[in-house]
Protein backbone atom coordinates (compact mmCIF):
# COMPACT_ATOMS: atom_id res chain seq x y z
CA UNK A 1 0.00 0.00 0.00
CA UNK A 2 3.16 2.10 0.51
CA UNK A 3 4.16 2.03 -3.03
CA UNK A 4 0.56 2.84 -4.19
CA UNK A 5 0.59 6.28 -2.41
CA UNK A 6 4.09 6.82 -4.26
CA UNK A 7 1.85 6.40 -7.52
CA UNK A 8 -1.53 7.85 -6.69
CA UNK A 9 -2.32 11.05 -8.51
CA UNK A 10 1.65 11.68 -8.93
CA UNK A 11 2.78 12.65 -12.57
CA UNK A 12 6.04 11.79 -13.94
CA UNK A 13 7.97 13.24 -17.37
CA UNK A 14 5.42 11.51 -20.15
CA UNK A 15 2.26 10.81 -17.46
CA UNK A 16 0.97 9.47 -14.24
CA UNK A 17 3.65 7.56 -12.11
CA UNK A 18 3.00 3.79 -12.63
CA UNK A 19 4.69 1.51 -10.38
CA UNK A 20 6.65 -1.65 -11.72
CA UNK A 21 6.16 -5.01 -10.06
CA UNK A 22 8.57 -7.38 -9.28
CA UNK A 23 8.47 -10.82 -11.43
CA UNK A 24 10.08 -12.37 -8.30
CA UNK A 25 8.08 -11.55 -6.07
CA UNK A 26 4.84 -12.99 -8.71
CA UNK A 27 7.40 -16.11 -9.22
CA UNK A 28 7.31 -17.23 -5.53
CA UNK A 29 3.81 -16.45 -4.96
CA UNK A 30 3.94 -19.60 -7.68
CA UNK A 31 6.14 -21.52 -6.38
CA UNK A 32 4.56 -21.14 -2.48
CA UNK A 33 1.13 -22.19 -4.03
CA UNK A 34 2.46 -25.27 -5.35
CA UNK A 35 0.94 -28.46 -4.55
CA UNK A 36 3.10 -30.90 -3.19
CA UNK A 37 1.85 -33.36 -5.87
CA UNK A 38 2.52 -31.00 -7.99
CA UNK A 39 0.84 -28.37 -10.81
CA UNK A 40 0.94 -28.17 -14.49
CA UNK A 41 -0.55 -24.56 -14.00
CA UNK A 42 2.56 -23.73 -11.58
CA UNK A 43 5.14 -25.33 -13.86
CA UNK A 44 3.68 -24.05 -17.26
CA UNK A 45 3.77 -20.69 -15.71
CA UNK A 46 7.59 -20.70 -14.52
CA UNK A 47 8.82 -21.95 -17.26
CA UNK A 48 7.23 -19.11 -19.16
CA UNK A 49 8.75 -17.04 -16.30
CA UNK A 50 11.86 -18.45 -17.10
CA UNK A 51 12.16 -17.83 -20.81
CA UNK A 52 12.07 -13.56 -19.61
CA UNK A 53 14.99 -14.34 -17.58
CA UNK A 54 16.71 -16.02 -19.97
CA UNK A 55 15.89 -13.25 -22.20
CA UNK A 56 17.06 -10.62 -19.50
CA UNK A 57 20.38 -13.00 -19.16
CA UNK A 58 21.15 -12.20 -22.56
CA UNK A 59 20.82 -8.34 -22.33
CA UNK A 60 22.46 -7.40 -18.97
CA UNK A 61 24.50 -4.65 -18.95
CA UNK A 62 23.85 -3.29 -22.55
CA UNK A 63 21.85 0.52 -22.90
CA UNK A 64 18.35 0.83 -22.27
CA UNK A 65 17.62 1.41 -25.77
CA UNK A 66 18.51 -1.74 -27.19
CA UNK A 67 17.55 -3.92 -24.19
CA UNK A 68 13.94 -2.48 -25.04
CA UNK A 69 14.28 -3.52 -28.79
CA UNK A 70 15.08 -7.12 -27.60
CA UNK A 71 12.39 -7.00 -25.07
CA UNK A 72 9.47 -5.65 -27.77
CA UNK A 73 10.78 -7.77 -30.25
CA UNK A 74 11.05 -11.16 -27.79
CA UNK A 75 9.51 -10.65 -24.75
CA UNK A 76 6.80 -8.45 -25.04
CA UNK A 77 4.94 -11.14 -27.78
CA UNK A 78 5.77 -13.87 -25.13
CA UNK A 79 3.59 -11.14 -22.30
CA UNK A 80 1.05 -11.00 -24.77
CA UNK A 81 0.36 -14.96 -25.30
CA UNK A 82 0.87 -15.67 -21.40
CA UNK A 83 -2.07 -13.07 -20.25
CA UNK A 84 -4.67 -15.23 -21.86
CA UNK A 85 -3.30 -18.31 -20.98
CA UNK A 86 -3.39 -16.72 -17.48
CA UNK A 87 -6.41 -15.50 -17.43
CA UNK A 88 -8.09 -18.84 -18.63
CA UNK A 89 -6.30 -20.62 -15.85
CA UNK A 90 -7.05 -18.64 -13.21
CA UNK A 91 -10.82 -18.97 -14.22
CA UNK A 92 -10.09 -22.36 -13.99
CA UNK A 93 -8.67 -22.29 -10.49
CA UNK A 94 -10.86 -21.83 -7.02
CA UNK A 95 -9.88 -18.21 -5.90
CA UNK A 96 -10.05 -19.42 -2.23
CA UNK A 97 -7.31 -21.73 -3.62
CA UNK A 98 -3.48 -20.92 -2.97
CA UNK A 99 -3.26 -21.62 -6.87
CA UNK A 100 -6.27 -19.52 -6.76
CA UNK A 101 -4.77 -16.87 -4.90
CA UNK A 102 -1.09 -16.81 -6.91
CA UNK A 103 -2.80 -16.44 -10.35
CA UNK A 104 -4.74 -13.73 -8.77
CA UNK A 105 -2.11 -12.05 -7.29
CA UNK A 106 -0.10 -12.29 -10.87
CA UNK A 107 -3.44 -11.00 -12.56
CA UNK A 108 -3.61 -7.87 -10.01
CA UNK A 109 -0.08 -6.97 -11.03
CA UNK A 110 -0.12 -7.51 -14.75
CA UNK A 111 0.10 -3.88 -15.91
CA UNK A 112 3.01 -3.24 -13.53
CA UNK A 113 4.74 -6.27 -14.57
CA UNK A 114 5.12 -5.71 -18.36
CA UNK A 115 6.11 -2.01 -18.01
CA UNK A 116 10.12 -3.21 -18.20
CA UNK A 117 8.83 -4.48 -21.86
CA UNK A 118 8.31 -1.34 -22.71
CA UNK A 119 11.35 0.37 -20.93
CA UNK A 120 14.64 -0.58 -21.32
CA UNK A 121 15.54 1.24 -18.15
CA UNK A 122 13.20 -0.72 -15.87
CA UNK A 123 14.33 -4.56 -14.25
CA UNK A 124 11.91 -7.03 -14.57
CA UNK A 125 12.67 -7.57 -10.93
CA UNK A 126 13.69 -5.91 -8.12
CA UNK A 127 16.24 -8.66 -6.88
CA UNK A 128 19.32 -6.18 -7.72
CA UNK A 129 18.14 -3.49 -5.57
CA UNK A 130 17.01 -5.35 -2.77
CA UNK A 131 19.93 -7.06 -2.29
CA UNK A 132 22.20 -3.93 -2.21
CA UNK A 133 19.49 -2.45 0.27
CA UNK A 134 19.48 -5.44 2.75
CA UNK A 135 22.63 -5.10 4.71
CA UNK A 136 21.64 -1.08 4.77
CA UNK A 137 18.26 -2.12 6.36
CA UNK A 138 19.31 -4.79 8.62
CA UNK A 139 18.55 -4.37 12.40
CA UNK A 140 21.93 -3.73 13.35
CA UNK A 141 22.38 -1.16 11.08
CA UNK A 142 19.33 0.58 12.26
CA UNK A 143 20.30 0.48 15.98
CA UNK A 144 23.64 -0.04 17.42
CA UNK A 145 24.64 -3.01 19.16
CA UNK A 146 24.96 -1.99 22.78
CA UNK A 147 21.16 -1.37 22.72
CA UNK A 148 18.67 -3.96 23.52
CA UNK A 149 16.21 -2.72 20.86
CA UNK A 150 17.74 -4.58 17.89
CA UNK A 151 17.53 -7.81 19.42
CA UNK A 152 13.97 -7.78 20.41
Amino acid sequence: QGYNRLADGRRAEGGRVRLAFCWAHARRKLIEARPSAGSPFVDEALRRIAEFYAIEKEIRGQAPEARRAVRQERSKPLLEAMHPWLVQEAARLSKKSDLGMAAAYVLDHWPGLILFANDGRIEMDSNLIENRIRPLTSAESLYPSSSSVWKH
